[in-house]
C-alpha cells in the first residue's frame, strides 16, 4: 500500500513540475511589449537628446521613441558593402586574404535606418499619461557615470494617452492582443461626433 501512495506521490509531483516549465515557456524572451519610461537611458546619437523622448518600446526588432508630437522608429539592416569601402576595410584590419578566399566579415555593414511619425500643429502642453503598469522594471548603465557604477531603475506600462494632443482629442497608443506592433486609436468627445 505504502508503494502505491509513493508512486501516486511521485506521479503528481511529476505532472506538477512539467505543467510549471510549459508555463514559463519564452517565445521571444527580449522582446518588450512595454512601453518603458525614459530616465536618461534612451537618446539617437545626433538625433533625439534623453530629455525628447518620454517612452520607448521594442519590438520585432524596431525600437519606437516616444516624443510630444508622436515617434522615431529605429530599425538596424544589413547592407552590402561596395568594392572600394570592402578594401578599406581590408587594409584597416590587416587581412592577408588566401587566394580565392573571400572575408564574409567585409561583404555587409549593420546600418541604422529611421523613420518618424509625427503629428502635425499638436498642443504643445499634451500631455503623455502611462497607464497598465507593469509588475517588472528595467534597469540600464547610466551613460553618464563613467564608473558603471549607476543604475537606472525604468518603470514599463501597457499604454500610452496623449491627452489633448488636439484640443479635446485623445491619441492612445497600446499593444494588440492578436498580432504584433503598436495601434493607435483617436478618442474624440461625444459632441465632436
Amino acid at each position: 500500500m505504502q508503494k502505491i501512495y509513493t508512486t501516486i506521490f511521485l506521479a503528481f509531483v511529476f505532472l506538477q513540475i512539467s505543467n510549471a516549465q510549459i508555463k514559463w515557456t519564452v517565445k521571444k524572451p527580449f522582446e518588450q511589449k512595454n512601453f518603458i519610461e525614459n530616465k536618461g537611458q534612451f537618446f539617437i546619437k545626433d538625433k533625439l537628446k534623453p530629455e525628447e523622448i518620454s517612452y520607448a518600446a521594442s519590438i520585432d526588432g524596431v525600437t519606437y521613441y516616444f516624443t510630444k508630437t508622436g515617434y522615431v522608429m529605429q530599425h538596424f539592416a544589413k547592407q552590402k558593402n561596395t568594392e572600394s569601402e570592402m578594401e578599406e576595410l581590408k587594409e584597416k584590419a590587416g587581412s592577408k586574404e588566401k587566394e580565392g578566399e573571400e572575408e564574409k566579415e567585409f561583404h555587409y555593414k549593420t546600418v541604422s535606418q529611421f523613420h518618424q511619425m509625427q503629428w502635425q500643429g499638436t498642443n504643445p502642453n499634451v500631455q503623455i499619461v502611462a497607464e497598465d503598469v507593469v509588475s517588472n522594471y528595467y534597469t540600464y548603465s547610466d551613460a553618464n557615470d563613467k564608473q558603471g557604477k549607476t543604475t537606472i531603475k525604468a518603470q514599463a506600462y501597457k499604454k500610452l494617452t496623449y491627452k489633448n494632443l488636439y484640443p479635446f482629442i485623445d491619441v492612445v497608443y497600446e499593444f494588440p492582443a492578436d498580432t504584433t506592433g503598436i495601434k493607435y486609436s483617436i478618442y474624440l468627445p461625444p459632441v465632436l461626433m
